[in-house]
């Protein structure tokens, strides 16, 4: 279910207007604020985010469609 979540969040990103430009520069602003809302928010995220590192793996930060 990641996928068509993010699309949807990139779909409303887009559509307020917050997210401009290339495909590249849409996904970076993406992450960007996907970062930032989880450093800001501690307790937002899960075992295995970039805060709570697991074992050497990676999956990035938990997007938040509210910031849209």
């Amino acid at each position: 279910m990641a996928s068509p979540n993010m699309a949807g969040t990139a779909a409303l990103c887009i559509s307020t207007g917050a997210c401009t430009g290339t495909p590249a520069q849409i996904i970076a602003k993406l992450r960007s604020d996907a970062q930032a809302f989880n450093q800001a928010n501690p307790g937002y995220g899960f075992n295995g985010d970039p805060g709570r590192p697991v074992g050497g793996r990676y999956y990035g930060y938990l997007t938040r469609a509210g910031s849209y």
